[in-house]
């Protein structure tokens, strides 16, 4: 039977929910910096251009460095 007193429990915030598209961003992310850092070392080594080596480096580098940020701004307090 249940009683009319007790109390349900309470409803999560919204800010403690995960949400879907923060959670679909890391993997991406690291697919990302898989794919630019291969693709530098494949662009390097065949020597097909500095600036398609060069732009592949900044791009894995572009990841790493948001793969740190969404780390640090999503990690439990």
């Amino acid at each position: 039977m249940n009683d009319s007193h007790s109390s349900p429990e309470p409803p999560t915030s919204p800010a403690a929910a995960p949400d879907a598209r923060s959670g679909a961003v890391r993997p991406v992310l690291w697919v990302l910096l898989v794919l630019c850092a291969a693709g530098d070392m494949v662009a390097w080594r065949s020597g097909v251009g500095a600036v398609i080596s060069l732009s592949l480096g900044l791009a894995a580098l572009a990841c790493a460095a948001a793969l740190i940020t969404h780390h640090y701004r999503n990690r439990p307090t």
